[in-house]
């Protein structure tokens, strides 16, 4: 068995369109209040954006465990 884990981070547009940033093997015990100011820093940074404009705000955030299990199928 192997587990996976992500961060979804879903942010608003300068049009209303969402958008989703995906972070693969985030590290251990993220708090809400460290999220929340990674969310702010990346829309303040104005560093990534969309064809409908820049981020401009915070939507939701989601962490994902998924497992997965091999079959022996030999």
């Amino acid at each position: 068995m192997r587990t996976k884990t992500r961060v979804k981070l879903q942010f608003r547009d300068e049009k209303g369109s969402t958008r989703i940033i995906s972070i693969d093997r985030p590290k251990e015990g993220l708090s809400n209040e460290e999220v929340k100011k990674a969310m702010d820093e990346i829309i303040a940074a104005k560093a990534l954006g969309t064809k409908n404009g820049n981020l401009v705000a915070k939507v939701k955030a989601v962490k994902e465990t998924f497992e997965s299990h091999d079959f022996d199928v030999r």
